[in-house]
């Protein structure tokens, strides 16, 4: 409750140079490269940075004021930029190759070769075989879609906090709905009026709004089909209610740079980069689960749908 948003630059910026050094002394280690000696304290490191960035993100997501989005705008690049440094600290990509090309022969646990494994290949996803030109391009392509994604999301938010539909109890607008939910509907009512005796909204007058716990039970129980399909549209389009933040170049952008960031890995498409590191491992196997699965789940669609008719 005592954070405020100007805290965070300096604290980022402390808990980044306490991390680089952590991972500075994995280099500068003379003693034997081991699971212990590398990825072990690895993997410990940044421990400062996880709990002010868990912070961070969980009120950037949630409580979405401008000055957290300034902070958050600011930040965006910088946290890229620190996490190349990471995956490009001369000497550390050594030791982690090294580690992981021997961690059959150290009689490790299931769990530990795991992490051999799976820091090698976050090394390798994050360029560390690149050539010099190669991660530069890499590193700006990193920091910008950082930039991008975040604006792409506050954009989204930003509509989820403006947009409103006023509803009359009266007039039957909240027919189906829950007690629980026309108390909610009433209290964001209040919450836009402000806390002005001169505002505060007629005792009929009720709000939904594009809060996830307000549009989706009013989408499920409300009565009125007009009204559903109003806060429908609504839910749908979020990130294109205002041409002043619309989200489709933004989104054009972000696409034409995970082609180049795949393109840079070698993969002729991002999905076949993405897909390598999930259990599926090709878009090809993505598409056949996909085409198998479509058909049983039509018919059952269909199924639930001459029900619903019945």
């Amino acid at each position: 409750g005592r954070i405020q948003p100007q805290h965070f630059r300096p604290a980022f910026d402390t808990a980044m140079a306490s991390h680089l050094t952590e991972l500075q002394a994995i280099v500068d280690d003379k003693s034997e490269t081991r699971f212990e000696t590398v990825m072990a304290v690895f993997d410990r490191a940044g421990g400062e940075l996880d709990k002010i960035s868990m912070v961070f993100s969980n009120l950037t997501s949630s409580l979405n004021t401008p000055e957290l989005q300034t902070v958050q705008t600011e930040m965006a690049p910088l946290l890229a930029g620190h996490t190349t440094k990471i995956y490009t600290l001369p000497g550390l990509w050594t030791k982690i190759d090294k580690a992981h090309n021997q961690r059959l022969e150290e009689g490790l646990n299931s769990e530990q070769i795991r992490l051999a494994e799976r820091l090698h290949m976050d090394f390798c996803r994050h360029g560390a075989k690149f050539d010099a030109k190669k991660s530069e391009e890499y590193a700006g392509i990193t920091a910008r879609l950082a930039e991008l994604e975040t604006k792409f999301m506050q954009n989204v938010m930003a509509d989820e906090g403006e947009w409103q539909m006023q509803l009359s109890l009266k007039a039957g607008d909240l027919q189906g709905c829950a007690d629980g939910l026309i108390a909610a509907a009433r209290a964001a009512a209040e919450e836009r009026a402000g806390t002005s005796d001169k505002k505060r909204p007629e005792p009929d007058a009720h709000v939904i709004t594009l809060s996830r716990s307000l549009v989706e039970p009013f989408l499920t129980f409300a009565d009125s089909r007009p009204l559903r399909e109003k806060a429908w549209r609504a839910w749908t389009r979020r990130g294109e209610l205002d041409p002043k933040r619309a989200n489709k170049p933004i989104a054009e952008e972000i696409l034409r740079l995970r082609l180049r960031q795949g393109a840079l890995h070698g993969k002729k498409s991002f999905a076949e980069y993405q897909c390598e590191d999930m259990m599926a491992k090709k878009p090809e196997a993505v598409m056949e689960l996909l085409e198998k699965v479509w058909a049983p789940a039509k018919e059952s669609a269909d199924g639930e749908r001459a029900a619903l008719e019945e």
